[in-house]
């Protein structure tokens, strides 16, 4: 050691920061080996797209479609009974997704605009009460929009959503409530894509997961140079970059609450070769328009005979299925779905708080034990149903 004192200098200051933020340290469920706990899935409603969990892990906000506005809904998983969150609000209840926010109340995305390369929605605040229609907040989102498990000191909540438009970036703020209002305060631009296109990094941004105390935010893009679908980590205060993700393959990204894991849809099965990768799950129709909106090559001729042989351009060839990987340490992988190599896909996942349960959407396949049971799911570390 050329210098031991400044060493142990060091040292000890990490020690001391520990010591004041000991809250930095990431909540470990208790009793879940995420790599050898039994795994068991239960189909909890026959229908159902985009699952979110309530803060207290008993009910799901679910919409009907993933592909188009609907209406948003709500289960009790104890009882099954199933009520409409937005139908009472007409047509401005039509939603692309819903999240609980960290106090009950919802975070809705909705009304989609398709205008040149904008493919942004609104973000609405609604009531927990239902007692009053969705409520713009002056901002739009494209995709996921990552939301802090913690409450600020005056019961701010934080959140983050990325863009689609010509230069996408990713933006966090803070969503209070007071008298029945919300707003948004304190926005920042924590990443933008620079200009001239760096064809190795990150497109667009598509918000995922606050980590670190909210320190960072994870989010899913398509790397341009290899049109792989890549986790990137962007430190809020310094703007760093992490790639997290250990696989070329399709692969968005939900973090379990320990931090260790992920929670990860993947076509790894389905084109485990495949060198349209990160969009090969993608219609193929869509895949030159996406590789030209990221500022990618165009796939030549040969790749989309290839990835389409039977001349299908409609249809997401390349599924998805669930997976467990490491965030952390060596790249451990365990898969938790069988359906992606059959036609089926499971989608839309999502860890619980309890870090013990996930809610899923699965496409059922045509054929197989599967056929027939598309729908709503929750799966279980730790027992067997």
């Amino acid at each position: 050691m050329r210098n031991p004192s400044r060493a142990l200098l060091a040292l000890a200051a990490v020690a001391a920061g520990l010591a004041l933020d000991a809250s930095a340290a990431p909540r470990r469920p208790i009793g879940v080996d995420y790599f050898r706990a039994p795994f068991s899935i239960e189909r909890v409603y026959e229908w159902g797209e985009r699952p979110d969990w309530s803060p207290d892990g008993k009910r799901l906000a679910f919409t009907e479609s993933d592909t188009r506005d609907s209406f948003a809904y709500e289960i009790d998983l104890a009882t099954r009974k199933v009520r409409c969150l937005t139908c009472g609000f007409g047509n401005p209840g039509k939603v692309t997704r819903i999240y609980y926010l960290p106090d009950g109340s919802f975070l809705i995305l909705g009304a989609r605009r398709a205008k040149g390369r904008d493919f942004d929605g609104e973000i609405y605040w609604l009531p927990a009460s239902l007692t009053a229609p969705p409520q713009p907040l002056d901002a739009t989102a494209f995709g996921e929009i990552a939301i802090s498990r913690r409450r600020g000191p005056q019961g701010g909540m934080e959140i983050a959503w990325g863009s689609s438009k010509d230069d996408p970036s990713l933006t966090t703020a803070t969503l209070t409530v007071a008298q029945g209002k919300a707003r948004l305060t304190d926005r920042k631009a924590i990443y933008r894509r620079q200009l001239p296109q760096d064809q190795r990094g990150p497109s667009f941004a598509e918000a995922y997961n606050f980590l670190r105390s909210d320190r960072a935010v994870t989010f899913w893009t398509i790397v341009p140079a290899t049109l792989d679908g890549e986790m990137f980590e962007v430190d809020r205060a310094t703007g760093a970059l992490r790639n997290v993700s250990n696989s070329p393959a399709h692969n968005e990204t939900h973090v379990f609450p320990d931090e260790r894991f992920g929670l990860e849809e993947s076509n790894r099965a389905s084109d485990p070769d495949g060198s349209l990768r990160g969009i090969s799950s993608l219609p193929a129709v869509g895949i030159s328009a996406i590789a030209g909106w990221i500022g990618a090559r165009i796939p030549s001729r040969q790749e989309l005979v290839d990835y389409n042989p039977r001349g299908r351009l409609r249809g997401a060839d390349r599924p998805f299925d669930l997976y467990v990987v490491t965030l952390q340490g060596p790249p451990r992988l365990r898969r938790l779905t069988e359906v992606s190599h059959l036609g089926g896909s499971a989608h839309q996942s999502v860890p619980a708080a309890d870090g013990k349960r996930i809610a899923f959407a699965l496409v059922a396949p045509a054929s197989g034990p599967m056929a027939g049971k598309g729908g709503l799911y929750v799966g279980t570390f730790g027992k067997r149903r």
